[in-house]
Parts: C-alpha cells; structure tokens; sequence
C-alpha cells in the first residue's frame, strides 16, 4: 500500500540465500522492517515459485496449537482426516512454493516443529521467516535486518530520510514544499535509530507538526 525505501542489499541477499537454502529467517527487533522485506522479496521473488508466494501472518496466534491449523487455512488445506501437519506435508509434497511466516517469536516453538517436519518431506518448499529470534531448525539460514542507515548531517537521499519524508509527504501532501530542512529530518533520523516504524509514526506527526516540532502552517 505504501512505496518501498532503502533494502535493495538486503533484497539480493535474501533472494540469493533463498536459492541455497530451504529456511530463511529475517531476525531483527520489532519495528526494523521485517515484514516488509519478506513481502518484497516475495514479490521479487515470485516467478520462481510456480506454486506461488503464500504469507501467513502469525502476529494475532496467541495459541501455539493453532499454528498448523492457521497455516492450513491460508494455504486452502481442508482435510478433516489428518491432523493439519498431515494434511499440510502432503499437500506441499512436491509443491514449488515460498511460505512466509511473520511475525514468529510468540510462537516460536511451534513455527520450528511445523518447518522441522514439512522441510524433509517435501521437495520444492522453502520457507522464510520473520522472527526477533533464529527459528534454531537444521540448515536454517539467518539475515538479520538492520536499522536503516541514518545520514550524520544532512542528507535529503540517505534511506532513512527518504522514508521519512516519503511517510510524510503521504500524510499531507503538502509537506514534500516544506521538506527543506535536512538537518533537522537528519536530527530526527538519528534520534529515531533509523528504525522504520518509529519513522513512520514520527512523519505522521508531521500533519500537526514541523519537523522542528513547532505547530505547522495554517490550514
């Protein structure tokens, strides 16, 4: 829904790892981005998969029980005769599929013993992960995800600031004409540790405030 900033390193890695391994789990604290890296590179990474790219987005699982099942259900497995690891490894046996699953940590047992079973009994699944936290399976491969790159002065065109003013300028239109004060859009980055959702909440405020945090122009 949103543009995507900065990441084009981690992109080419992530698609380069995923060539050679069968799990990739982005790690990194929350808010750094995680999601919306897997999602790219899904997206980039598409026509490799004939089966498709199939995200699962595990944030609202509180059970861990209900992993399987929740994976079960995006994916359009329905088998009320197998249990849904069952009915999940046959229906992946020979698929050429990439099956992201966010948001791991809360249920990160689970998401280790459903990748633990599904990876050696199918042939064409790889799976990548978001999780603040390796799932600890055999051959996993880890990309930690960084902050973005914050600019020591100004800096209209570090990935950082772009984000910012990017976020911002979406939320009033008008503020692209009023994004001239690159040190002060630098300070901002710097303070916020180039973490992408912290950017993203700060450029909302950009609707009320400047980014010198005085109250904007009249409306």
């Amino acid at each position: 829904m949103t543009s995507f900033v900065g990441r084009d390193d981690d992109v080419a890695t992530a698609r380069k790892l995923l060539g050679g391994t069968r799990v990739l789990t982005l790690t990194g604290v929350g808010g750094v981005g995680k999601t919306r890296l897997s999602r790219r590179v899904g997206a980039v990474a598409r026509r490799a998969f004939p089966d498709g790219v199939w995200l699962v987005e595990l944030a609202h699982v509180s059970d861990p029980d209900l992993v399987a099942s929740t994976v079960a259900r995006e994916l359009g497995v329905r088998d009320d005769t197998a249990t849904p690891q069952a009915a999940l490894t046959a229906h992946l046996a020979e698929a050429e599929l990439l099956l992201i699953l966010d948001n791991c940590e809360h249920v990160i047992g689970a998401c280790a013993a459903l990748a633990d079973r599904l990876v050696p009994a199918t042939t064409g699944l790889r799976i990548l992960a978001t999780s603040r936290e390796p799932l600890g399976v055999p051959g996993e491969q880890i990309l930690p995800v960084a902050p973005l790159p914050v600019p020591e002065q100004a800096d209209l065109d570090s990935p950082a600031t772009r984000l910012l003013v990017d976020r911002a300028t979406a939320a009033d239109p008008n503020f692209g004409q009023r994004a001239t004060d690159a040190a002060t859009l630098a300070a901002i980055c710097r303070r916020l540790d180039g973490i992408p959702l912290a950017l993203e909440l700060a450029a909302l405020r950009m609707r009320m405030f400047t980014p010198r945090a005085g109250p904007g122009p009249p409306r």
